[in-house]
């Protein structure tokens, strides 16, 4: 997804989830690049390559990214679970509703640029 895509998406997403949260638009980036690279790959992410991969593309601290997932995790867009393999690493899967709504929107968007062009 081009970065004019994604800001158009993530501009939408916020408009359409009328949510009682305060989330930051840092925390409604973290959420669409998790769903990115959710559809991208289509399996599970882990949360401690995830949180290092934003902490290196946007030079923020791991901490702030790993605040972001916590309010994402309880407010319900995302969801962690502890791995059966390995009981040390937890992932991250998409609430399905949130991912549908994205998916949608993300279609949308790209029938109406393609239009424009």
């Amino acid at each position: 997804m081009k970065l004019e895509e994604a800001l158009i998406v993530s501009n939408e997403v916020r408009k359409a989830i009328k949510r009682k949260s305060k989330l930051s638009a840092f925390d409604y980036y973290v959420w669409s690049e998790l769903i990115s690279i959710y559809i991208e790959q289509d399996s599970v992410i882990y949360i401690k390559s995830f949180v290092e991969g934003i902490s290196q593309k946007t030079k923020i601290d791991k901490m702030k990214v790993v605040t972001s997932l916590k309010k994402l995790d309880y407010i319900g867009f995302i969801h962690k679970h502890k791995s059966d393999i390995d009981e040390r690493k937890v992932y991250l899967s998409v609430d399905k509703k949130q991912y549908e709504l994205f998916k949608d929107l993300s279609q949308s968007v790209t029938e109406q640029l393609k239009k424009l062009h």
